[in-house]
């Protein structure tokens, strides 16, 4: 997947989970900082940065670009899902070699409550377009985690709306994960609130593929980037 940073689209853009979507560029202020609250069923998290597997997860994320006409950063992020273990924290850099809101990363992954670390290797990009009155988008990620054997995984999501009031949007979307024993992909309904600098979105997941749990349901997400 995520933030956490390059420059804020127009509005918050979080789908689930935080991975900054447009990002034309990072910041010209050194530090940015994300957050995100997803409330859903289940247990667990995902080996993706805050991605589609798993249950209710929240979690936070700090940059501070280090060499900005080089688009360098280094980052620290901690998440942890609402129920059952999976705490970890994670330090590392990101380059963004590109306009394009694609950045590489290679971070270390510690574990909070027993779970394992390790260290990881990641590419995220980004989409965020306004076209015919509907606005697009979207994200991907895929990296690998040196565990006790490696760990590869791959997860996006994308969103298209209309603006039905100034803060308010409707439509839909899909969102997908897999890693090493689990897969899915989800598609349903969406509606976004923008709150300021963050967004409230409620989205019902329909599981279409994949058996990784928890089901379908309703995930209530609350993010934004400041």
């Amino acid at each position: 997947m995520t933030r956490q940073s390059p420059a804020s689209a127009p509005t918050p853009s979080i789908l689930s989970p935080p991975q900054p979507f447009a990002r034309p560029a990072l910041d010209t202020d050194r530090w940015s900082a994300s957050g995100w609250f997803v409330a859903r069923a289940g247990r667990g998290t995902g080996a993706a940065p805050g991605g589609q597997l798993g249950g209710g997860q929240a979690g936070a994320r700090l940059v501070y670009l280090l060499i900005p006409e080089k688009r360098i950063a280094t980052f620290a992020r901690v998440t942890a899902p609402l129920a059952g273990k999976g705490s970890e924290a994670a330090i590392g850099f990101e380059w963004q070699p590109w306009q394009a809101p694609i950045r590489f990363a290679v971070e270390r992954r510690i574990g909070l409550d027993g779970a394992p670390g390790g260290t990881g290797v990641g590419v995220t990009a980004g989409l965020y377009r306004e076209t015919a009155g509907l606005l697009v988008e979207g994200y991907g990620q895929a990296g690998a985690i040196a565990r006790n054997r490696i760990e590869p995984y791959a997860d996006g999501a994308i969103r298209v709306t209309r603006h039905i009031a100034p803060q308010l949007t409707l439509g839909a979307g899909a969102w997908g994960g897999a890693q090493r024993d689990a897969q899915r992909l989800d598609i349903g309904p969406s509606a976004s609130l923008a709150l300021g600098k963050a967004r409230l979105s409620l989205d019902w997941r329909q599981r279409i593929a994949g058996r990784a749990a928890p089901g379908s349901g309703l995930a209530l997400t609350l993010g934004g980037d400041f």
